[in-house]
């Protein structure tokens, strides 16, 4: 006899909602609202979106889409926003798909990137290593 795991049913596709995941104090709660709402002038341009939320790019660990003729299919990027609206941090993760969590505050965001450090370490190095092979 095995024992099989069955997926659970999906809720129908018009119930589901995105999950805003915000990283403070060394845990991870759902927000009940999108930090970085859709506008009408931003047309669905994620930049413009978080631009208009009051977001700047903050850090950057990205490389070439290829090294040594190898894809390096993840980025990650940190936004800030100095005004006093929280969070204060948006770190995107991209791929084909861009994932989004938020951080309140500085030292959330020196604590998720400090978890995340085997994958901000691997693509720093690949970054560099794509930089030199392209020198």
């Amino acid at each position: 006899m095995t024992d099989e795991i069955s997926p659970a049913a999906l809720p129908p596709e018009a119930s589901w909602s995105p999950d805003y995941w915000l990283f403070s104090a060394g845990q991870w709660t759902r927000l009940d609202h999108d930090p970085v709402p859709d506008t009408p002038t931003a047309d669905g341009d994620w930049g413009q979106m978080l631009r208009e939320a009051g977001f700047r790019p903050w850090y950057e660990v990205a490389a070439p889409p290829k090294a040594y003729n190898c894809p390096i299919p993840l980025e990650l990027l940190v936004y800030e926003r100095s005004t006093g609206h929280r969070p204060r941090f948006a770190v995107d993760l991209r791929n084909d798909l861009t994932l989004t969590v938020f951080c309140e505050e500085l030292p959330d965001l020196m604590d998720l990137l400090a978890k995340w450090a085997p994958t901000v370490h691997a693509l720093a190095a690949a970054a560099q290593i794509a930089k030199e092979q392209a020198e």
